[in-house]
Parts: structure tokens; sequence; C-alpha cells
């Protein structure tokens, strides 16, 4: 681990050590503006298959009658469900819009086209549903000194010490928000939202706020916005950046295989570290809205 506490650090840190390159010919910006993320999003594209705690997010989507399409945001990688909630009691799910195939008789209900969610057969009236999407991991990460608005709530730096900040609406959404300010404690979070506009970014679980912990509203406050802080996945990301500079250097063939050996090795603690809940064994739920026979929801959403 980095000196400082920082994930993002420590990757670079590791990937200067394994492969011995100056700092002159691939900056730190450079490293997490152009190689790092590109190995979290490949990384997370994996853990998808096997991990079991993966960040969901929740976007809420206006229907309007007559209108057929949707446009999804950017930095989504799959949608796990669409809900609407009761009017009378938001705990309750009301309906749950399970799609049928491309070719069933009525239609699918809804399909996902490119970064469009359509409808098919097409919304008759005007409804708010939900949708549970989870994030793809493609974004801008950084480091840098935000404001604090709230135990729940930061102001990301307008210009962070490292790497770029994203713009995108929501795009922070479902990553980790790690407090690394100097004699404090580190802390983690999972964004539930973000505010481009602002530049704030909302956590789920509040801080803990104190002398040693998060400084107080309106102070100043060391952050990244960074993968999880785990070893392996430090190590794991590290290599894999290895491997990408190794590849631009040319080297030889031996070398980039044990460079591949120790980022497989890596990755075989990440996966082992991906299977968080280990109440129930891994098994298809029969519990679910997908079983007609346990279930009354209609896969039709738009019937009135």
């Amino acid at each position: 681990m980095h000196a400082s506490g920082s994930v993002i650090m420590s990757i670079i840190e590791k990937i200067r050590l394994c492969t011995d390159e100056p700092v002159a010919k691939y900056s730190d910006d450079l490293l997490i503006r152009q190689f790092i993320p590109q190995a979290w999003a490949e990384t997370l594209s994996m853990l998808k298959m096997t991990g079991d705690s993966l960040p969901l997010v929740i976007v809420p989507l206006t229907i309007v009658a007559d209108t057929d399409r949707y446009v999804l945001p950017s930095w989504i990688d799959s949608v796990i469900r669409l809900v609407r909630r009761s009017t009378s009691d938001p705990d309750f799910i009301e309906s749950d819009y399970v799609p049928a195939s491309l070719y069933a008789r009525g239609g699918p209900g809804w399909r996902v086209e490119a970064n469009e969610i359509v409808f098919d057969p097409v919304p008759q009236e005007d409804t708010s549903i939900e949708a549970w999407v989870v994030p793809s991991g493609d974004l801008c990460l950084h480091t840098g000194t935000g404001s604090v608005t709230s135990s729940t709530a930061i102001v990301l730096a307008a210009t962070p010490t490292l790497g770029l900040l994203d713009r995108r609406v929501n795009a922070y959404a479902g990553c980790v928000l790690r407090i690394v300010q100097s004699s404090r404690t580190w802390q983690e979070r999972v964004i539930s939202s973000y505010d481009p506009a602002t530049r704030t970014a909302t956590v789920a679980t509040a801080f803990t706020q104190g002398s040693t912990d998060l400084p107080a509203n309106a102070a100043p406050v060391s952050y990244e916005i960074a993968p999880l802080g785990q070893r392996c996945m430090i190590d794991a990301l590290a290599w894999k950046v290895a491997l990408m500079i190794g590849t631009i250097r040319k080297m030889t063939q031996k070398d980039l295989m044990a460079y591949d050996i120790q980022y497989q090795r890596a990755m075989k603690s990440v996966f082992d570290r991906a299977k968080v809940q280990r109440r129930t064994a891994s098994a298809l739920e029969k519990r679910t809205v997908d079983n007609t026979n346990l279930s009354r929801y209609d896969v039709w959403a738009f019937e009135g």
C-alpha cells in the first residue's frame, strides 16, 4: 500500500516497480487517464460473471404514453430489472416487467438496443418506473481535494490532482469514494448519485465524521474515486497495466508471460473474494417473478 493510503497511488507505485518505467515517459496522470481505467473496466467486466456483491444503481424513468424509446446513461453495463413501485407504499414493488423473447407473439415487452431501452408494445399511459442497473466501470478515475457538504455528500474537485473529472450525469453512481485525508481514518463508501453541475457525490451510507475521521462540513478533504481497497485488486490492476506497457515496449515473450502469470495469480485472489454472500450456495433462485408458478406479475407494463 502507498504511504498515503491511496489505492490509485498504490497501483501506480506497483506498476513502476513491475515495469521499471520512469516517470518521464509515463507520468502518474497519464497512467490514471489512459491505462488504469481500462484495466479496471476490463477486470470489473470479468467480475460480473461471478461476483455476488456488484453495485446496483436505481435509474428512474418517466414513461410517456405513445413513446417507445428512452436513452440510457452511457455508464450502464446491464439492466437487471424494470419495476414500478406502489404510489401508496413506495417500499412495495407493484409491477415487475419481465421481458419476453424478441420473437414473442405479443412483442418482447422491453429490450435494450445500443444505448436505448425500447418498449414493445408501445406504452399506452404515463407512468414512472425504475431501471435497476449495474455500472460498467468505464469512467474517469481521479484523486483530488474536495469539500465536505455533509457526512453523506462531498463536492468533488473541479480540477483533480490526478486524472479527470467525469462530467456525465450520475457517472460515479455505484463507484467507491475513498477518503484519504492525512492523519485521518481511511473510509470507503459507495456513491448513490452524482450531479456534475454541482460536482456533488452523494454516498449511500454516511461517513463517520469527527476529529480523526471525515472533516467537518465546509472543510477541505482529500479523496479518490478508485476501485475497492483490496490488495489483490491493486495487484491485479498493476500487473494488467504492466502487460499493456510491456506490449508497447515490445518486451520479450518470456517477460510478458511472466507478467501474465502474476496477473492470473492476482485475478485468482480477486475471483476468490468475489463471492461475499456465503450463506447460500450458487444456484438459480426459484422464488422470483420469472417463475410463473409462484408469481402473478404481469409481463406487460402498460395495461392500466
